[in-house]
């Protein structure tokens, strides 16, 4: 698969790291390293192995070392390499991104967008329940979902669903490598690079053989993948840009801001004048040199809006171009409707309304919660409880990969609660007053954004 320039690997794929004790539920936490005399060398520290990693030939795919104490401690290790410089997130090379990406990263309501659809699908948080309830002993049942649990904690699974949902729905997929501890315990979800990663599917029977990553055929394996392919509608496994729609709108109401209007408000409002400079009116015997010298003194000399003192050797003619702001400002308003229209989400989340009606603003959420997000929810639930769950309830139960499960675990979405949220609108809408109020509109759209967690200073109020 080609690759852009600014390339790069994701933050975090293959880089070892010390695991604090909170993060090891399941294993215990890592005995502190012994005091050595000082004068001395200090050791490697423990787990770096990097020495020995960059010479030829030689791979480290797992690590077991030696603790004070005595007694071995195996170390999770990653297939995929970590690149400490290039990732996509640091690199502004534009237009070497992948286009879907680069719309992300520079479009404020394409960000602002598919980050709602990501923070309301999971901002209410999940729990795991098991179903049957009596398909185990109570003992039994409660220990394997205190396995899951403390696994999904472990991977901080409910911040990695939240990228798994914004890069899925940039690039069409997104994919994280499941690191495992020397267990064979989940350890950590590492973000692998889409643009990078390929679904390979057996033409013969439509199973997944592996995928691909980094132009290394069947790089991983089925299991050692976590994977999201949005609007998987062929069965490739590749998916759909929820940008692809709406590409050519962001890309015109990106030009439209960033360089006509741009333009317009720095140069072309004071219209361009046409300088011609009459020689024949210079003293006689004025050289080449000195003719270009007095043209390069005069164009420094001239700012648009600021008066020019001259002679009468200078023909100026003034054209007017009258940049029509107001409708470049309109045309861009329409892209950003269609923009915001393509995601679904309501234009006041994203400070986009001038006045807020809480009936409108309410039909309009409800929408958005019971269509496109709950669509998301409904689409993650699934591939959870099909990739995630599954294999974790035969870690927990010790049961062959090829043995029916006695239960099954079910990941459920909390409600997401609209009712509070309009009270909260209400209690925004009464302290704005249509302007007349004691915030201003900015408080009143931080208010919203943030909710009770927004910062207030007294010294804000009108009046006070």
């Amino acid at each position: 698969m080609a690759k852009g320039s600014w390339g790069g690997r994701r933050p975090g794929a293959g880089r070892r790291r010390k695991i604090p004790a909170e993060a090891l539920p399941l294993g215990g936490a890592l005995k502190p390293k012994p005091a050595y005399t000082k004068g001395k060398t200090p050791p490697r520290e423990w787990g770096d192995f990097s020495s020995l990693e960059s010479k030829p030939g030689r791979v480290v795919k797992s690590v077991a070392i030696a603790m004070p104490g005595g007694g071995l401690k195996q170390l999770a290790a990653a297939k995929a390499r970590y690149y400490p410089s290039g990732a996509p997130s640091e690199s502004e090379a534009y237009s070497g991104m992948n286009k879907y990406y680069r719309e992300y990263r520079r479009n404020f309501l394409i960000r602002g967008g598919i980050n709602a659809l990501a923070y309301w699908a999971t901002k209410e948080g999940f729990e795991v329940l098991l179903e049957p309830p009596d398909g185990l002993g109570e003992a039994e049942a409660r220990g394997a979902l205190d396995f899951i649990n403390a696994i999904n904690a472990r991977v901080g699974l409910d911040q990695a669903l939240f990228a798994a949902i914004v890069n899925a729905l940039v690039f069409g997929h997104s994919a994280f490598e499941i690191e495992r501890d020397g267990e064979g315990k989940p350890a950590r979800l590492l973000p692998l690079e889409p643009d990078d990663i390929e679904p390979r599917i057996d033409p013969e029977n439509w199973r997944l053989m592996g995928f691909d990553y980094q132009g290394q055929r069947v790089f991983y394996a089925p299991e050692e993948v976590l994977y999201f392919a949005y609007l998987d509608l062929d069965g490739s496994m590749r998916g759909l840009s929820a940008i692809e729609p709406i590409l050519r709108e962001a890309e015109l109401d990106g030009r439209i801001i960033r360089e006509d209007v741009m333009e317009a408000a720095t140069t072309l409002w004071a219209g361009i004048a046409i300088h011609t400079l009459q020689t024949e009116k210079l003293a006689p015997g004025t050289t080449q040199e000195q003719v270009q010298r007095i043209i390069d003194d005069h164009i420094a000399a001239l700012k648009p809006g600021k008066h020019v003192a001259t002679t009468d050797a200078w023909d100026i003619k003034v054209v007017d171009l009258k940049p029509d702001i107001s409708k470049l400002l309109e045309i861009s308003e329409r892209m950003e409707r269609r923009i915001l229209g393509n995601f679904g989400v309501p234009r006041f989340l994203l400070g986009m309304e001038k006045e807020l009606n809480r009936a409108t603003a309410y039909a309009e959420l409800e929408a958005f919660v019971d269509g496109p997000v709950a669509f998301i929810q409904r689409w993650i639930k699934r591939e959870l409880e099909r990739q995630w769950y599954g294999p974790l309830l035969r870690l927990a139960l010790g049961i062959d990969a090829k043995a029916e499960l006695p239960i099954r675990a079910v990941h459920r979405w909390r409600q997401i609660r609209t009712a509070d949220w309009f009270e909260l609108i209400e209690a925004v809408s009464r302290a704005y007053g249509m302007g007349a109020g004691f915030i201003d509109r900015a408080k009143a759209y931080e208010i919203l954004r943030d909710g009770p967690a927004t910062s207030f200073d007294p010294s804000e109020v009108e009046g006070a």
